[in-house]
């Protein structure tokens, strides 16, 4: 076991004091950086499930506009499904991700807000 007096920690805990501050911008950087892959992954998914149900929807209409599949053929789409599902699952983790990371770290993040980030 090291002592407080080992003269290895000593010289580590010199280093964290002179680096605090920029450690503890680098973390609350990285929680924002979590939050907006969360954000990114949610409005991929969003817009291209709004995408699949338009195909869908255009797939029955009666005068079909433009190129269209067999409407009666519906495993084109489930790659498509299959990747929606990926990409919600895929942000809900990512803002589960920031959401622990800034319950972690909320007393860094009030003083970083104390110090004006």
């Amino acid at each position: 076991m090291s002592s407080i007096d080992d003269p290895v920690l000593k010289e580590l805990l010199a280093a964290f004091r002179q680096d605090v501050h920029q450690l503890a911008d680098d973390i609350v950087r990285g929680m924002w950086v979590q939050a907006a892959i969360s954000m990114v992954a949610f409005f991929l998914a969003l817009s291209s499930t709004i995408r699949l149900l338009v195909e869908i929807y255009l797939r029955y209409q009666p005068f079909p506009v433009g190129p269209r599949f067999n409407p009666n053929n519906l495993s084109v789409l489930v790659p498509e499904i299959v990747l929606d599902v990926i990409l919600f699952v895929l942000s809900i983790y990512a803002f589960r991700s920031y959401l622990v990371l800034r319950s972690r770290y909320s007393r860094l993040w009030t003083l970083a807000d104390k110090l004006g980030r």
